[in-house]
Protein backbone atom coordinates (compact mmCIF):
# COMPACT_ATOMS: atom_id res chain seq x y z
CA UNK A 1 0.00 0.00 0.00
CA UNK A 2 1.50 3.26 -0.98
CA UNK A 3 2.12 6.05 1.80
CA UNK A 4 -1.34 8.49 2.69
CA UNK A 5 -0.56 11.34 2.68
CA UNK A 6 -3.61 13.08 5.62
CA UNK A 7 -5.31 15.54 3.26
CA UNK A 8 -6.12 18.09 6.09
CA UNK A 9 -3.19 18.20 8.47
CA UNK A 10 -4.37 22.36 9.73
CA UNK A 11 -7.16 20.08 11.17
CA UNK A 12 -4.80 19.46 13.78
CA UNK A 13 -4.37 23.17 14.43
CA UNK A 14 -7.69 24.03 15.40
CA UNK A 15 -10.46 22.87 18.07
CA UNK A 16 -13.76 23.31 16.87
CA UNK A 17 -17.34 22.78 18.22
CA UNK A 18 -17.69 20.41 15.45
CA UNK A 19 -14.76 18.07 17.04
CA UNK A 20 -16.12 19.46 20.70
CA UNK A 21 -19.30 17.72 19.84
CA UNK A 22 -17.86 14.52 18.13
CA UNK A 23 -15.74 13.79 21.41
CA UNK A 24 -18.69 14.22 23.89
CA UNK A 25 -20.83 11.69 21.58
CA UNK A 26 -17.84 9.40 22.09
CA UNK A 27 -18.37 9.67 25.81
CA UNK A 28 -21.72 9.65 26.29
CA UNK A 29 -21.79 6.75 24.28
CA UNK A 30 -19.09 4.73 26.23
CA UNK A 31 -20.46 6.15 29.49
CA UNK A 32 -23.38 4.28 28.84
CA UNK A 33 -22.71 1.29 26.90
CA UNK A 34 -19.42 0.47 28.28
CA UNK A 35 -21.39 -1.23 31.78
CA UNK A 36 -23.90 -2.37 30.17
CA UNK A 37 -21.87 -4.94 27.54
CA UNK A 38 -19.09 -5.41 30.13
CA UNK A 39 -21.22 -6.85 32.82
CA UNK A 40 -23.50 -9.04 31.36
CA UNK A 41 -22.83 -12.40 32.22
CA UNK A 42 -22.33 -13.67 28.46
CA UNK A 43 -20.03 -10.93 27.27
CA UNK A 44 -16.36 -12.42 26.87
CA UNK A 45 -15.09 -9.66 25.12
CA UNK A 46 -15.14 -6.33 23.90
CA UNK A 47 -13.71 -4.40 21.06
CA UNK A 48 -13.74 -0.85 20.55
CA UNK A 49 -12.81 0.38 16.99
CA UNK A 50 -11.78 3.91 15.61
CA UNK A 51 -11.23 3.73 12.32
CA UNK A 52 -9.65 7.31 11.69
CA UNK A 53 -7.87 7.65 14.94
CA UNK A 54 -5.34 10.95 13.87
CA UNK A 55 -2.79 11.78 15.98
CA UNK A 56 -4.66 11.69 19.15
CA UNK A 57 -4.07 15.18 20.31
CA UNK A 58 -4.29 18.60 18.95
CA UNK A 59 -2.19 20.63 18.13
CA UNK A 60 -3.42 23.02 21.24
CA UNK A 61 -3.14 19.81 23.34
CA UNK A 62 -6.78 18.76 23.27
CA UNK A 63 -7.71 14.72 23.16
CA UNK A 64 -8.44 13.51 19.90
CA UNK A 65 -11.02 10.75 19.83
CA UNK A 66 -8.31 7.94 20.25
CA UNK A 67 -7.24 9.25 23.85
CA UNK A 68 -10.96 10.35 24.52
CA UNK A 69 -12.13 6.96 24.41
CA UNK A 70 -9.64 5.68 25.87
CA UNK A 71 -9.55 8.38 28.81
CA UNK A 72 -13.40 7.74 29.26
CA UNK A 73 -12.95 3.71 29.77
CA UNK A 74 -9.77 4.20 32.35
CA UNK A 75 -11.67 6.60 34.29
CA UNK A 76 -15.20 5.05 34.37
CA UNK A 77 -17.35 4.03 37.17
CA UNK A 78 -17.24 0.57 36.72
CA UNK A 79 -13.93 -0.13 35.68
CA UNK A 80 -12.50 -2.32 38.10
CA UNK A 81 -16.06 -4.24 38.38
CA UNK A 82 -16.17 -5.49 34.93
CA UNK A 83 -12.11 -5.80 33.95
CA UNK A 84 -12.10 -8.06 37.40
CA UNK A 85 -14.68 -10.42 35.71
CA UNK A 86 -13.62 -14.18 35.52
CA UNK A 87 -15.41 -14.84 32.03
CA UNK A 88 -14.49 -11.13 30.69
CA UNK A 89 -11.25 -12.14 28.29
CA UNK A 90 -10.16 -8.89 27.47
CA UNK A 91 -11.21 -5.05 26.16
CA UNK A 92 -9.71 -4.74 23.22
CA UNK A 93 -9.70 -0.86 21.82
CA UNK A 94 -8.16 -0.59 18.35
CA UNK A 95 -7.12 2.66 16.69
CA UNK A 96 -6.06 3.15 12.91
CA UNK A 97 -4.98 5.62 10.92
CA UNK A 98 -3.33 5.89 7.92
CA UNK A 99 -1.05 8.26 7.69
CA UNK A 100 2.39 7.92 8.79
CA UNK A 101 2.76 10.94 10.76
CA UNK A 102 -0.44 10.54 12.28
CA UNK A 103 0.20 7.02 12.89
CA UNK A 104 3.59 7.65 14.81
CA UNK A 105 2.13 10.68 16.76
CA UNK A 106 -0.58 8.60 17.96
CA UNK A 107 1.51 5.74 19.26
CA UNK A 108 3.50 7.87 21.20
CA UNK A 109 0.15 9.12 22.87
CA UNK A 110 -0.51 6.24 23.70
CA UNK A 111 2.57 4.77 25.15
CA UNK A 112 2.08 7.49 27.79
CA UNK A 113 -0.89 6.20 29.63
CA UNK A 114 -1.11 2.96 32.15
CA UNK A 115 -3.62 0.44 31.31
CA UNK A 116 -4.19 -2.25 33.57
CA UNK A 117 -4.33 -5.30 32.89
CA UNK A 118 -7.40 -7.07 30.74
CA UNK A 119 -7.09 -3.72 28.88
CA UNK A 120 -5.67 -4.02 25.28
CA UNK A 121 -4.59 -0.81 23.24
CA UNK A 122 -3.97 -1.62 19.25
CA UNK A 123 -2.89 1.26 17.45
CA UNK A 124 -2.82 0.06 13.73
CA UNK A 125 -1.33 1.97 10.57
CA UNK A 126 -3.48 1.22 7.29
CA UNK A 127 -6.50 1.35 5.54
CA UNK A 128 -9.70 0.81 7.94
CA UNK A 129 -11.16 -0.95 5.63
CA UNK A 130 -8.93 -3.62 4.58
CA UNK A 131 -7.90 -4.13 8.12
CA UNK A 132 -11.39 -4.39 9.52
CA UNK A 133 -11.77 -7.49 6.65
CA UNK A 134 -8.73 -9.18 8.66
CA UNK A 135 -10.37 -8.40 12.39
CA UNK A 136 -14.05 -9.33 11.28
CA UNK A 137 -12.41 -12.69 9.78
CA UNK A 138 -10.54 -13.66 12.78
CA UNK A 139 -13.16 -12.89 15.10
CA UNK A 140 -15.89 -15.27 12.36
CA UNK A 141 -12.96 -17.62 13.08
CA UNK A 142 -13.48 -17.51 17.01
CA UNK A 143 -17.53 -17.91 16.90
Amino acid sequence: MADYKDASPKYWDEYNNFQHQKHGLIRKYLQGWFPKLGLKKEVTGLIYVDTHAGRGRHSGGQEGSPLVALNTILNHDHITQILARKRLQNVSMVFIERDAENYEALRQELSQITRPPKLNVWPRKGDSFGLLDGISDRLARQV
